[in-house]
């Protein structure tokens, strides 16, 4: 979803953050937070984005168990400690966030659905009243244009349909090349390895340094297919809704169709005509009232018990990441800090446009005339979901300052912030749907940074850089000290 920031950026910061904290150390926490390091950058920052959901469940689970018992460590292990659950957490929370966007998805169905009855119920019993009042023969041209008008309705959804289609085929088909380029890039890595392996130990920091290079680069070429699976992820769901569209003109063109015939008909029985019409209109609204209390129903118990799971983890996650303050590295906190309040507060933002489009459904069912029965409960519960959705823009208003307080703390940048700027405004955006005006936003003080970007980590964007990840070591020199393990990601 939009500027939600995923969970492995977290991870890969906290895993950073202890990579940097002591674990040189080889006493029993330490050997914890190197093992809870090594699975975090597995599943989150080594560019796993496809690594299946059983995976992901199974590695956030060992962090946690990893490092659930701290008891007796110091004040600046239990910060590592927290920060690495925060992480893990926040993991969770981006699983549990994909179920909510899932549950999203069928409610949206539901509703495309449920708009197309409204819709022909307004036009069945439009065209019940109009037979009752006015000889069918002189409107006939009128219902050729508007079939006409439906007609280049329906094309031009089907054009927008084939563009979209094409767009994501497209987008799709770029990311298979960066991604059959990187796994070609990783491949090749296989020999400059090997000559580390046999290098002398004045020439091994030097091919280690290559190899590293080289490795960055096929892992940046990677996460470039990530983002473009994303963007053709994030769009794809437009041509469901465009084929919804051309389906619901094509019924609206058969009612037509028909009322056109019915209209040709009226000369000899106008009556039996309306009332024809009539009882279609009374089983369009039993059809419509079934399908309100399925959305009803879905909304409360599956998308609701879903975000709120995903905000539950989220939110456990930004309390981690609060109790982390002394850890090694305060920069790199406060930008944790502020994707988890983006995440959370884009979670929000997210439901309350969920709960708009539900607000806004009910509200057109409950105001259409004639009213149809059980409309004042659908007005009643529009006005009720309107305010729990102007509750949820509100707490995602208060996440995306706290976001951007953040960012300036840690040294995040002005395009980060500015990121975050643009998502408040799709807040605001979201309180005019609602029939209101957003909250005047409060001027923020700009502090100055505390501390500057660690040189291991590159300016953030939107997700995890590719060196973000602890540097490849080159093996050590006969008879050398031991290196620290590092954490797996995308290799040849």
């Amino acid at each position: 979803m939009d500027g939600l920031i995923e969970a492995r950026v977290i991870l890969a910061a906290t895993a950073l953050m202890a990579f940097a904290g002591g674990c040189e150390r080889r006493d029993a926490s330490s050997r914890s937070m190197v093992e809870a390091r090594n699975t975090m950058t597995a599943v989150g920052a080594g560019g796993s984005a496809a690594a299946p959901k059983s995976t992901l469940e199974g590695g956030y689970a060992k962090v946690l168990a990893t490092i659930k018992d701290d008891a007796g460590s110091s004040e600046s292990v239990k910060a590592i400690n927290a920060a690495f659950m925060g992480g893990a957490l926040g993991g969770q929370g981006e699983l549990a966030a994909g179920a909510f966007r899932e549950a999203d998805a069928a409610l949206l169905r539901q509703i495309v659905v449920a708009k197309s009855r409204l819709s022909l119920y307004l036009e069945q019993r439009g065209l019940a009243d109009a037979l009752s009042g006015y000889d069918p023969n002189v409107d006939i041209a009128a219902f050729d244009g508007q079939i006409a008008e439906r007609e280049r309705e329906r094309e031009a959804a089907k054009a927008r349909l084939a563009e979209n289609e094409a767009k994501v085929t497209g987008i799709r088909g770029q990311s298979e090349a960066k991604a059959e380029a990187a796994r070609s890039m990783m491949a090749s890595l296989g020999a400059l390895r090997e000559r580390l392996l046999e290098a002398s130990s004045s020439d091994r920091p030097s091919l280690a340094e290559q190899l590293n290079t080289e490795r960055r680069k096929a892992e940046g070429v990677m996460k470039e297919s990530e983002l473009l699976d994303a963007e053709a992820a994030k769009i794809a769901p437009i041509s469901e809704e465009l084929r919804l569209r051309v389906e619901q003109i094509e019924r609206q063109i058969s009612s037509l169709q028909k009322a056109k015939e019915q209209a040709r008909l009226l000369s000899e029985s106008r009556v039996a005509s309306a009332a024809e019409a009539s009882r279609g209109a009374t089983q369009t609204a039993s059809e419509l009232a079934q399908e309100l209390e399925a959305v009803q129903t879905t909304l409360s118990e599956r998308v609701k018990p879903a975000f709120e799971a995903a905000l539950s983890k989220l939110s456990q996650s930004a309390g981690k990441f609060g109790q982390a303050r002394g850890g090694p590295d305060a920069a790199l906190l406060s930008l944790s800090n502020g994707m988890s309040a983006q995440a959370i507060g884009s979670l929000q933002r997210e439901y309350a446009e969920v709960l708009a489009r539900v607000s806004s459904l009910l509200a057109s069912a409950g105001a259409a005339k004639p009213a149809i029965p059980g409309a004042s409960g659908w007005t009643s519960a529009a006005e009720s979901i309107a305010s729990e959705a102007k509750q949820a823009l509100d707490a995602a208003l208060q996440q995306y300052e706290k976001a951007k307080s953040s960012f300036r703390s840690g040294g995040g940048s002005a395009e980060l912030r500015e990121h975050v700027d643009r998502l408040s405004a799709k807040v605001n955006e979201t309180w005019v749907r609602l029939g209101g005006a957003p909250p005047a936003e409060e001027k923020a003080v700009e502090p100055e940074p505390e501390s500057e970007i660690p040189a291991a980590v590159e300016e953030p964007g939107m997700s995890a850089p590719a060196s973000d990840e602890p540097a490849e070591e080159a093996p050590p020199a006969e008879g050398g000290t031991e290196q620290p393990t590092q954490g797996p990601g995308r290799s040849g």
